[in-house]
Protein backbone atom coordinates (compact mmCIF):
# COMPACT_ATOMS: atom_id res chain seq x y z
CA UNK A 1 0.00 0.00 0.00
CA UNK A 2 1.49 3.56 -0.99
CA UNK A 3 1.49 5.97 1.40
CA UNK A 4 -1.25 8.10 -0.14
CA UNK A 5 -3.52 5.04 0.22
CA UNK A 6 -2.31 4.64 3.86
CA UNK A 7 -3.14 8.16 4.41
CA UNK A 8 -6.77 7.58 3.10
CA UNK A 9 -7.34 4.99 4.84
CA UNK A 10 -5.86 6.40 8.16
CA UNK A 11 -8.17 9.49 7.41
CA UNK A 12 -11.48 7.31 6.77
CA UNK A 13 -10.68 5.50 9.74
CA UNK A 14 -10.14 8.65 11.99
CA UNK A 15 -13.70 10.19 10.46
CA UNK A 16 -15.74 6.65 11.21
CA UNK A 17 -14.31 6.61 14.38
CA UNK A 18 -15.29 10.27 15.09
CA UNK A 19 -18.60 9.74 14.01
CA UNK A 20 -19.59 7.03 15.46
CA UNK A 21 -18.86 9.33 19.02
CA UNK A 22 -21.09 11.79 17.59
CA UNK A 23 -24.70 11.63 18.87
CA UNK A 24 -26.95 12.55 21.87
CA UNK A 25 -25.09 13.56 24.93
CA UNK A 26 -27.69 13.56 26.82
CA UNK A 27 -28.29 10.85 29.70
CA UNK A 28 -30.45 7.93 28.48
CA UNK A 29 -34.04 8.30 29.93
CA UNK A 30 -35.60 6.93 32.41
CA UNK A 31 -38.44 4.34 32.61
CA UNK A 32 -41.32 5.91 30.68
CA UNK A 33 -44.13 7.40 33.35
CA UNK A 34 -47.23 5.02 33.54
CA UNK A 35 -50.52 6.38 32.02
CA UNK A 36 -52.70 8.30 33.86
CA UNK A 37 -55.27 6.83 35.64
CA UNK A 38 -58.23 7.62 34.75
CA UNK A 39 -61.07 8.34 37.19
CA UNK A 40 -64.56 6.66 37.58
CA UNK A 41 -67.38 8.89 36.85
CA UNK A 42 -68.29 10.55 39.47
CA UNK A 43 -71.62 9.76 41.54
CA UNK A 44 -74.74 11.91 40.64
CA UNK A 45 -74.20 14.66 43.26
CA UNK A 46 -70.12 15.17 42.48
CA UNK A 47 -71.99 15.58 38.68
CA UNK A 48 -74.25 18.26 39.78
CA UNK A 49 -73.52 22.04 38.27
CA UNK A 50 -73.41 24.39 41.33
CA UNK A 51 -76.50 25.63 42.61
CA UNK A 52 -77.91 28.64 41.41
CA UNK A 53 -75.87 31.70 43.23
CA UNK A 54 -72.76 29.38 44.26
CA UNK A 55 -69.40 30.35 43.24
CA UNK A 56 -66.89 28.21 41.64
CA UNK A 57 -63.49 27.99 43.57
CA UNK A 58 -60.22 29.46 41.96
CA UNK A 59 -59.01 26.16 42.18
CA UNK A 60 -58.30 22.53 43.86
CA UNK A 61 -56.18 23.89 47.20
CA UNK A 62 -59.19 26.60 47.75
CA UNK A 63 -61.85 24.28 47.10
CA UNK A 64 -60.34 22.53 49.95
CA UNK A 65 -60.11 24.80 51.76
CA UNK A 66 -63.89 25.81 51.75
CA UNK A 67 -64.69 22.21 52.05
CA UNK A 68 -63.02 21.97 54.81
CA UNK A 69 -64.33 25.25 56.85
CA UNK A 70 -68.05 23.84 55.61
CA UNK A 71 -67.32 20.77 57.50
CA UNK A 72 -66.23 23.09 60.81
CA UNK A 73 -69.39 25.41 60.47
CA UNK A 74 -71.57 22.00 59.86
CA UNK A 75 -70.27 20.09 63.02
CA UNK A 76 -70.41 22.79 64.86
CA UNK A 77 -74.08 23.81 63.79
CA UNK A 78 -75.37 19.67 64.42
CA UNK A 79 -73.81 19.86 67.68
CA UNK A 80 -76.03 22.71 68.88
CA UNK A 81 -78.86 22.38 66.76
CA UNK A 82 -79.27 18.34 67.37
CA UNK A 83 -77.91 16.42 64.35
CA UNK A 84 -77.62 16.79 60.82
CA UNK A 85 -81.11 17.07 59.72
CA UNK A 86 -81.37 20.43 60.60
CA UNK A 87 -77.89 21.25 58.54
CA UNK A 88 -79.23 21.97 55.51
CA UNK A 89 -80.37 25.30 56.86
CA UNK A 90 -76.94 26.26 58.25
CA UNK A 91 -75.74 29.96 57.26
CA UNK A 92 -72.24 31.03 56.83
CA UNK A 93 -70.68 28.46 54.39
CA UNK A 94 -68.14 29.64 52.24
CA UNK A 95 -69.89 30.79 48.46
CA UNK A 96 -68.19 27.73 46.88
CA UNK A 97 -69.67 25.52 49.20
CA UNK A 98 -73.04 23.17 48.34
CA UNK A 99 -74.65 20.86 50.89
CA UNK A 100 -75.36 17.98 48.25
CA UNK A 101 -77.32 15.74 50.69
CA UNK A 102 -77.51 14.96 54.35
CA UNK A 103 -78.80 12.08 56.48
CA UNK A 104 -78.84 11.38 59.66
CA UNK A 105 -75.50 9.77 59.71
CA UNK A 106 -73.77 13.03 58.02
CA UNK A 107 -73.85 14.72 54.62
CA UNK A 108 -72.21 15.14 51.89
CA UNK A 109 -70.71 18.70 50.50
CA UNK A 110 -69.51 19.88 47.25
CA UNK A 111 -67.22 22.49 45.77
CA UNK A 112 -66.68 22.78 42.06
CA UNK A 113 -63.47 24.52 40.52
CA UNK A 114 -63.14 27.05 37.39
CA UNK A 115 -60.65 24.19 35.69
CA UNK A 116 -63.81 22.11 35.99
CA UNK A 117 -62.87 19.49 38.77
CA UNK A 118 -64.89 18.65 41.87
CA UNK A 119 -64.27 18.46 44.94
CA UNK A 120 -66.25 16.56 47.68
CA UNK A 121 -66.32 15.63 51.65
CA UNK A 122 -68.88 12.97 52.61
CA UNK A 123 -69.35 12.27 56.47
CA UNK A 124 -70.66 8.88 56.98
CA UNK A 125 -71.02 8.33 60.57
CA UNK A 126 -67.68 9.37 62.01
CA UNK A 127 -65.79 8.64 58.97
CA UNK A 128 -65.00 11.33 56.73
CA UNK A 129 -64.24 10.63 52.93
CA UNK A 130 -62.50 13.29 50.65
CA UNK A 131 -63.00 12.78 46.78
CA UNK A 132 -62.51 15.11 43.97
CA UNK A 133 -62.72 14.25 40.16
CA UNK A 134 -61.74 14.57 37.31
CA UNK A 135 -57.96 14.03 37.94
CA UNK A 136 -55.99 16.75 38.32
CA UNK A 137 -51.78 17.24 38.20
CA UNK A 138 -51.83 19.77 41.28
CA UNK A 139 -54.56 19.01 43.78
CA UNK A 140 -56.32 15.47 42.29
CA UNK A 141 -53.62 12.94 41.31
CA UNK A 142 -55.08 10.03 43.01
CA UNK A 143 -59.16 10.71 43.38
CA UNK A 144 -59.10 11.29 46.68
CA UNK A 145 -57.04 14.10 49.00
Amino acid sequence: MDARALSLALSLVLTLSLLAGCGDDRAPAGPAAPPPVQAAAPPPAQAAAPVQGRTLAEHGSAAKSDLRQAVSIIESYAMDNGGYASAMGVAGLPATVTIAAVRGDGYSVVANTADGATYTIDRVGSEFVRRCAPLQPLDCRTGSW
